[in-house]
């Protein structure tokens, strides 16, 4: 016979159900737990890859803003293209984000948007939430305010021929882009220019260049010091604790190894606005000698170093490393480094010297990047993996959709790739 009292005073003193109970809300606290690191995984890539793509979309609209006019709706229409076509697949909310907030300020040369989405949330729902929104905004300046840009060339030996004349046109094409952004009243960009060698002709500068004697283990002597100075200008590798810095003269001369056989036959053009100038010096480039990339690299900084401001013309002084100011390199080869003289005992060649060079290129171009200057690498019909991999390393790392290492296999792509520099050059800051 069912005893109700009975029945209930025997089922509160069972204990076989206490583990099922105390499972089931265990297990709900897991699930909670589990569902909310899962669901903030979603919610963290959807807001990085709406970040990327909106970063990106944003300074390629500047880009195209710095070339040609563009009426409101090809603005959005050209933002939502680029930032569809870089949204990763993956991402959650690629199909379901909303830009909005487009604008374009002509006066402080701005681009500006906003991109939202709801993540659509999974385990999360049982606590109530079934979406998160996410917001963001990216902000761009389009057009140049001042610039300094150095330019290094390879006119080595394997350069003759058609590949010297490709590099001539590509060379002036991004020249006279560049310097396009100038006015007669407005100086907003200036250019270096370095070709490179075996050595590296210093030209007017040759007073900074000491003639290093055989057996030197230094110290390197300081301007204003007495020594001997190059008369053909060649230089090597500054060496000593100064090799991989931009520090001016007043710290370290420059090194000319007694070993040099000779140099380019066009010395370092210091910063200058002289489109003509730099022309005539390209037209007069002859490849000849091997490839000692790294001190081609070493003159593009000093060129653009405030720390070497006071020993250069008036004219061509480098600015000071400030948000103001933007400071580029753009270094360019058609083969390995293979050529050093720091470090090599006299009784070596310093023409197989290519773990060296490559070496003082790397610390040259991390150093450089560190002080805040932008490297591009053009690479022309390279063949040799140590060569891409250096410039690679070399190169700043690409962000919001710009490149800084470019590999061109014919003469025509050596231009294109000079051509998108400069207008990168002209185009590119990420404000927020």
């Amino acid at each position: 016979m069912f005893n109700l009292p009975r029945n209930i005073t025997a089922f509160a003193r069972n204990r076989s159900g206490n583990f099922t109970v105390t499972f089931a809300l265990s297990i709900m606290a897991v699930l909670g737990a589990s569902g909310s690191a899962l669901d903030y995984s979603r919610i963290y890539l959807a807001r990085n890859g709406m970040a990327s793509a909106l970063d990106a979309g944003v300074m390629a609209v500047a880009a195209e803003l710095n070339e040609k006019d563009m009426t409101k709706e090809e603005i959005e229409t050209y933002l939502d293209a680029f930032v569809s076509s870089n949204m990763d697949a993956g991402n959650p909310v690629k199909d379901v984000y909303k830009l909005t907030d487009i604008t374009v300020d002509y006066t402080k040369q701005h681009v500006s948007a906003s991109i939202s989405a709801d993540v659509p949330l999974s385990l999360m729902k049982v606590l109530g939430w079934k979406v998160m929104p996410v917001k963001l905004a990216s902000t761009t300046q389009f057009g140049t305010n001042l610039s300094e840009v150095a330019m290094t060339f390879d006119v080595t030996g394997s350069m003759a021929g058609n590949k010297l004349t490709s590099l001539k046109k590509a060379a002036k094409e991004g020249i006279s882009i560049l310097l396009d952004v100038n006015t007669p009243t407005r100086e907003r960009l200036r250019i270096s220019m370095v070709p490179y060698a075996s050595s590296v002709n210093s030209g007017d500068l040759k007073q900074y260049v000491f003639n290093q004697p055989s057996g030197f283990t230094g110290p390197n002597p300081v301007y204003g010091d007495t020594y001997a100075i190059p008369a053909d200008g060649c230089s090597t590798e500054r060496t000593g604790t100064e090799q991989y810095t931009g520090a001016g003269p007043d710290k370290a001369a420059v090194n000319r190894d007694s070993r040099v056989t000779g140099c380019p036959g066009v010395a370092v053009e210091p910063l200058t606005t002289d489109a003509t100038k730099l022309s005539d010096a390209i037209d007069n480039f002859k490849a000849s000698g091997t490839t000692s990339g790294q001190i081609g690299i070493q003159w593009a900084w000093y060129t653009i170093s405030p720390q070497w401001a006071p020993y250069l013309p008036v004219d061509s002084q480098p600015g000071a490393y400030a948000k103001e100011l933007r400071k580029y390199a753009i270094i360019m080869t058609d083969g390995e480094f293979n050529t050093a003289y720091a470090g090599v005992p006299q009784k070596q060649s310093v023409s197989t010297q290519s773990t060296k060079s490559m070496k003082y290129a790397k610390s040259l171009c991390k150093n450089m990047k560190d002080a805040g200057i932008e490297i591009f690498t053009v690479g022309f019909d390279l063949k040799d993996k140590n060569a891409i991999d250096t410039l690679k390393e070399c190169a700043s790392p690409a962000q919001g959709g710009v490149q800084y290492f470019y590999s061109a296999k014919t003469g025509d792509e050596l231009v294109e790739a000079y051509r998108i520099i400069a207008q990168r050059i002209k185009t590119v800051r990420l404000i927020n």
